[in-house]
């Protein structure tokens, strides 16, 4: 059975990003930079010069979305992708962060409070906001192109629609969508639902 990291890589996901490089020093020029659109984008792993592996979520413009802090192996990486994609749909896991040169940026944030991720610096708080809902939506996206794995039994799955509510489905042990929920304003309100 192939990895879920295979399965990402041979992807190419539908993202709606605002994307900028921290390598180049270029940032978002101002807050009324539109967001990337449908921008294909994809992970990309590699090993760094201190022998640890890394990954980036690249936009379609080939500028760096998100970073990951260095791995000891693949398979660490491998989980850390993972890990954007279990905790990248709830814009809860995220905390925006002042950069020492004064501008801001934010961090994928797992429930133990380990970081997953960081994104490129933005000109404004605002702009970060935005990026921040622009990820969430896309990873949301991201999960439900992904191929779902035949399973022995029914599971429910949220997701975070484009109107920003958060929605349940139910999926039967054969991989079909039996039952989509209405659209709920909190993930809580989601979860009561189900």
């Amino acid at each position: 059975m192939k990895s879920l990291l295979s399965v990402v890589f041979a992807c190419v996901f539908p993202l709606s990003l605002m994307a900028c490089s921290v390598e180049s020093g270029e940032e978002v020029q101002d807050d009324s930079a539109e967001l990337v659109s449908s921008s294909p984008a994809t992970f990309e792993t590699f090993v760094g010069g201190n022998g640890l592996t890394y990954f980036h979520l690249i936009a379609n413009n080939g500028q760096v979305v998100l970073h990951s802090q260095g791995y000891k192996s693949a398979r660490a990486a491998e989980n850390g992708i993972k890990a954007v994609l279990a905790n990248g749909v709830d814009d809860e896991n995220f905390s925006i962060e002042i950069a020492s040169t004064g501008e801001p940026y934010f961090n994928l944030v797992a429930q133990n409070n380990e970081i997953i991720a960081t994104s490129e610096t933005f000109a404004s708080p605002s702009s970060a906001r935005r990026a921040v809902a622009s990820v969430v939506k896309s990873i949301s996206k991201v999960i439900s192109a992904l191929p779902v794995p035949a399973s022995k039994h029914v599971a429910f799955e949220t997701s975070v629609g484009d109107d920003h509510k958060t929605y349940f489905r139910l999926r039967a042990a054969n991989g079909e969508i039996v039952l989509s929920s209405q659209g709920y304003t909190t993930k809580a309100a989601a979860q009561k639902g189900i």
